[in-house]
């Protein structure tokens, strides 16, 4: 498999943050994160470590273009977003996915199939049939099928956590966000999740022929530590890099332990 980006743009930043200030949503005024620096390289994993109110949602969101830095410099697949216009500006988000904390974002009126499709009967000014080939082959891969003609009101949290994904990827994206993704997942949950992105960002689901850029934010690192991964913590309004992941990647066989969680007590 190789990444969806040429030879000639593997060297650019799928996403890339310079000195950057992020508002809080809820109150603008105050910053929730101050002077990031950061950079996502095509086929990066990065897992962001942060305490609840510490700042993921902000800066994910800031990546997909939907928060506005208060200052610094931002860019989306090499191009600056604040130059960034109509069409152009729509590209860029397109080719970004992002599945909310909340999961509340589905739409409880539609089926689970029209949850899923309306991304791409939106951009694609298409019928809801005309986006069957792409939405059954989620539905299949994400095991949904069963599902697909009811509402996503009253269904347990994972299930609707592969409803979002699904939606994100219906666009085929090249960067994905995820805000706590395994949040309250049972065991099961867990293991069919982390099995699921870590085939994505190899490029081996058979959804596409790329692998995935991810970043995922959350409060319980634990189940999405894997080798080969990138990190980055956020404590204090700042985003730091974790320079030397390995003692974690270590810890991460023995994730019930007072080892491990010694250790995110130190990061965080």
């Amino acid at each position: 498999m190789t990444n969806a980006h040429t030879n000639s743009q593997m060297s650019i930043p799928v996403a890339e943050l310079i000195n950057v200030d992020i508002p809080n949503q809820e109150d603008k005024t105050v910053n929730a994160l101050k002077s990031v620096t950061w950079r996502i390289m095509p086929g990066d994993f990065w897992v962001v470590v942060g305490r609840a109110g510490a700042g993921k949602s902000e800066l994910l969101s800031t990546i997909a273009g939907l928060l506005q830095p208060t200052a610094g410099d931002q860019f989306l697949f090499g191009k600056k977003v604040d130059a960034l216009r109509g069409d152009r500006l729509i590209e860029g988000r397109m080719k970004t996915g992002m599945v909310f904390e909340d999961t509340a974002r589905l739409f409880h009126s539609l089926s689970i199939y029209q949850n899923i499709a309306l991304p791409f009967c939106y951009h694609s000014n298409c019928s809801i049939n005309d986006a069957y080939p792409r939405t059954q082959k989620l539905l299949e891969t994400l095991n949904l099928e069963p599902l697909a003609n009811r509402t996503p009101t009253n269904l347990p949290r994972a299930v609707r956590f592969r409803i979002g994904l699904a939606r994100a990827l219906i666009l085929r994206p090249e960067l994905l966000l995820l805000d706590n993704p395994m949040s309250g997942f049972g065991p099961n949950q867990i293991n069919w999740c982390r099995d699921f992105l870590t085939r994505l960002s190899h490029g081996e689901t058979g959804l596409f022929d790329y692998k995935m850029t991810i970043v995922a934010a959350a409060d319980d690192v634990a189940p999405l530590v894997q080798s080969g991964r990138k990190y980055a913590v956020l404590k204090n309004a700042t985003l730091n890099v974790l320079e030397d992941p390995v003692k974690l990647e270590e810890l991460n066989h023995f994730p019930n332990t007072s080892e491990f969680q010694a250790m995110l007590t130190t990061i965080l």
